[in-house]
């Protein structure tokens, strides 16, 4: 049994809490799990949910300023993060047994990404092309795929009905982006998205691009 301490957004609603909270229930049954909080963190107080004990984040968004002394005080044995690790501080995190659970989805892997997972004691790639991408850098990661829960996603459709319904003719190629537009500049890209469409479009004129979000976000 290990005591792990798993960083990752965990209270709020977003794709890596969601993830964490199914995952963590499969943690606890054979190891000791406290949590700690980083986007929903910086309450100030540390909160019990269910089995699991969370702590919350200082003053760092990504909890550079505390993460040596919460793994500390919990007396961890690895530290286990689901978030982007670019924002972490590498002699930070090299206070600790860190396995960063992380997307590449960059080709090639960005240098503060790779400079940053030199801290890790290993790494995990959600993606095999992460897991590839980064082996093309010298780094050996793991594969470990994100879930899927069928309440939240499930095939509904049949490939022809779903071409059907988005109006698409057999020959055409989809491209398909899904994120949440709600900030301005967008933090997802989407301008930058629509700028390479463009160019790409002028020479693919029957590829079609599927945004899956909303018009104007939060604002």
């Amino acid at each position: 049994t290990m005591h792990i301490l798993f960083g990752s957004n965990y209270t709020v609603n977003s794709s890596y809490a969601y993830e964490a909270r199914r995952r963590i229930p499969r943690l606890v049954s054979d190891h000791q799990v406290t949590v700690m909080d980083i986007r929903g963190g910086g309450s100030g107080s540390t909160t019990q949910i269910g089995p699991v004990t969370v702590l919350p984040l200082g003053l760092d968004p990504v909890g550079n300023d505390i993460i040596p002394e919460h793994y500390r005080s919990t007396r961890a044995d690895a530290l286990i993060t689901l978030c982007d690790v670019w924002a972490f501080q590498p002699h930070v995190m090299k206070q600790t047994n860190w396995f960063p659970w992380t997307p590449i989805d960059h080709s090639p892997v960005p240098p503060q990404v790779a400079e940053v997972l030199k801290a890790a004691r290993g790494v995990f790639a959600m993606t095999r092309f992460g897991q590839t991408k980064l082996k093309e850098i010298g780094i050996e990661a793991g594969y470990w795929p994100l879930s899927v829960d069928p309440q939240i996603y499930a095939p509904r459709l049949t490939k022809a009905q779903a071409r059907q319904q988005l109006r698409l003719d057999a020959p055409e190629f989809l491209v398909s982006f899904v994120g949440v537009n709600d900030s301005n500049p967008s933090r997802k890209g989407i301008p930058e998205l629509l700028a390479a469409w463009a160019i790409f479009s002028a020479r693919h004129s029957q590829a079609k691009l599927y945004i899956h979000t909303t018009l104007l976000g939060n604002m």
